[in-house]
């Protein structure tokens, strides 16, 4: 009598022949991982050591891991948020400055990352007249300017650089 056989089948009715999916935990949190440090696609899926298509079976199976990732790069913008509004106040321990935050830095990977809020905007019209636009405002730049008069009056341990003859 020959032998009867059958084809096994998946919850969806295709046939669970091939290569099983590498979908596990750990390659769930290096990817999460990855994202959380703005790092690409091509670079998250290097550093968990699945391929770009393996991705992209996944997030579709599972949209709610697209929404994550999407969400952890989002991470970085958020950080760099809190330091800049941090970096205006140094943080201190006992009277003593113990950490300063670096506002400047943050500004400039807002500037990139959020352009529509942070950067500058210049537009030249066809009659080749340059409007410059800085989003930055009134408030925000007599702030910038009260630290830069701190940090050059020697406020934050720093001294003024004076010229050959003594003066500042």
């Amino acid at each position: 009598m020959a032998k009867k056989t059958t084809k096994k089948t998946n919850t969806n009715g295709k046939h669970a022949g091939g290569r099983p999916t590498k979908l596990d935990d750990l390659f769930v949190k290096k990817l999460e991982e990855a994202f959380s440090l703005d790092c690409s696609i091509s670079e998250a899926c290097f550093y968990a050591n699945v391929s770009r298509e393996t991705y992209y079976n996944w997030v579709k199976a599972h949209p709610e891991l697209l929404d994550r990732f999407n969400a952890l790069r989002r991470r970085p913008v958020l950080i760099a948020r809190q330091t800049l509004i941090k970096g205006f106040e140094p943080v201190r321990e006992n009277g003593k400055i113990i950490k300063e935050g670096d506002p400047y830095l943050a500004l400039k990977y807002l500037e990139r990352k959020e352009r529509s809020e942070f950067a500058l905007k210049t537009e030249i019209d066809l009659a080749g007249n340059i409007k410059h636009e800085e989003k930055t405002s009134k408030e925000e730049l007599e702030v910038l300017k009260k630290l830069g008069d701190a940090l050059t009056s020697g406020a934050f341990g720093q001294t003024k650089k004076t010229n050959s003859e003594g003066k500042s």
